[in-house]
């Protein structure tokens, strides 16, 4: 009796247990299969789970990173075009002034020649009233061309003021971008930490080269703008020296010349007069040097002040770009075909698609406009040379007087401010020449760029629109 019942029990334990199992493979075969493995126990899909959900979030944060990069570019690229705007009209202003200014003197100069060259052993002949019509067209025109200096100055504080209200002063656009990179490096940081929750991601050769060329392109990003910043404030403050100088140049010069004129009925004045012309000749020959020095050392403060607050490494090149472009692309050939984040990326190649050589495009662009812009006085050489002129000319003027006007030598004086015109004629015929052919040049080159579609403004608005289609392209990427 005792066996019959543990037979009997025996039996229904089996029965129940295939009746169990019977139903669980009835309800879902496959996935009751799918739990069972070779020894019985069922795998655990945590980890899988897991390492999916950490690849969705690295190609989320990647997205952020690069849309994050392509508006940091594009506010580099707007504030580079909103800068340029500026040079449109103005340019003639201050050609136009320049030239008036040097045309003044050349006509005074050549007056003073034609007067006293024929008449120099003949002082009472000279006509006293048509020195003074020449010097007091040199009087008018030096103060027109402080004039062009100085409206160059409020253009400069107006342009400021709508670049301020448009978001791209150069105080605003640092700002801007100084707090668009803090965000981009808090997304690289969050980037960082999932590489290291995930071994699988770590492990991947796609994962580690887009890893590389993404901060490759933050350091090309960070030395793009240093680079715009820097030369635009050196280019603002290098102008705003010379205009400084410039108002002095004219201004001292105006002076000079009305003691000139004074002096044609009180001679004792020419010595004042001489020494006026003397420090315009001065800031003529040193404004040109200073202002660029000025740019320079402005520029320096502003790369080592934004470096306190920009951490970057000023010697990576387009050349590590490109290295880490082929990285990538070797990766993608050798594991392309099984990796979810390899055949994301293939479509998302964009991301280093705007980082190239177009800055030294504009670059170059912009040199070159800013070398037609420039007048004589501007010019270092020419400036020199021009301010060499008026020097000589003061200088002989100065010596005529305390040599031969305080003596009453009167012949010996006339011969000594002959000389004296003749070499101020030279002096502002190469300065009338030189902004003429400046003007010209400048005008042909601004001709043939816009012709070619090849100006700064050209390559900024072609780069503008490449952004824009690469931003769309990352926005269909994401759905």
């Amino acid at each position: 009796m005792i066996q019959f019942n543990r037979r009997l029990r025996k039996s229904v334990s089996v029965s129940l247990l295939v009746l169990l199992l019977g139903m669980q493979f009835a309800v879902c075969p496959v996935e009751a299969l799918e739990r069972i493995d070779a020894s019985g126990s069922e795998p655990s899909s945590k980890t899988s789970g897991t390492e999916t959900g950490h690849l969705n979030d690295l190609l989320q944060i990647d997205r952020e990173i690069m849309l994050k990069s392509i508006n940091l570019h594009q506010l580099i690229a707007r504030s580079e075009t909103e800068a340029l705007k500026k040079y449109r009209f103005r340019k003639w202003i201050d050609i136009a002034g320049q030239e008036t200014s040097a045309a003044g003197l050349l006509a005074a100069t050549a007056v003073g020649v034609d007067e006293l060259g024929p008449k120099l052993n003949r002082p009472l002949a000279i006509r006293i009233n048509r020195l003074k019509r020449g010097l007091n067209a040199g009087i008018v025109t030096s103060i027109i061309g402080a004039s062009a200096s100085a409206s160059q100055l409020g253009l400069d504080v107006v342009n400021r003021v709508r670049e301020g209200k448009e978001g791209y002063s150069p105080g605003a656009v640092r700002k801007r971008f100084v707090a668009g990179m803090l965000e981009l490096d808090q997304l690289y940081a969050k980037r960082a930490r999932l590489l290291q929750d995930s071994d699988e991601l770590l492990k991947s050769d796609v994962v580690a080269a887009a890893t590389e060329l993404l901060l490759v392109r933050r350091e090309l990003l960070v030395k793009e703008f240093m680079e715009v910043h820097c030369y635009r404030s050196s280019v603002n403050t290098a102008q705003a020296v010379f205009y400084g100088f410039d108002i002095t140049r004219n201004t001292t010069a105006a002076i000079g010349l009305n003691l000139f004129k004074k002096g044609l009925r009180e001679p004792h004045l020419n010595e004042p007069g001489s020494i006026w012309i003397i420090m315009s000749s001065a800031a003529t020959i040193a404004g040109p040097w200073l202002s660029t020095g000025a740019g320079k050392v402005f520029a320096a403060v502003k790369r080592r002040n934004l470096k306190k607050k920009l951490k970057y490494n000023p010697e990576l090149t387009i050349a590590d770009l490109t290295s880490a472009r082929k990285k990538l692309r070797t990766a993608l050939a050798k594991d392309g075909a099984s990796n979810v984040y390899a055949r994301k990326i293939v479509r998302s190649e964009i991301m280093d698609d705007t980082s190239g050589l177009f800055q030294d495009r504009v670059k170059n662009e912009l040199a070159r406009k800013e070398k037609f812009r420039r007048t004589a006085f501007q010019q270092k050489l020419a400036s020199a040379v021009i301010g060499g002129q008026f020097l000589a000319f003061g200088t002989i003027s100065l010596n005529a007087w305390q040599r031969y006007g305080q003596n009453k030598r009167i012949i010996k004086f006339n011969k000594q401010l002959f000389a004296s015109n003749v070499v101020g004629l030279v002096g502002s015929s190469m300065a009338v020449g030189a902004t003429g052919a400046a003007a010209i040049g400048g005008e042909l080159n601004d001709w043939r760029l816009r012709k070619s579609k090849k100006s700064a403004l050209d390559i900024l608005d072609e780069h503008i629109q490449r952004l824009e289609q690469v931003k769309g392209d990352l926005v269909q990427l994401s759905d």
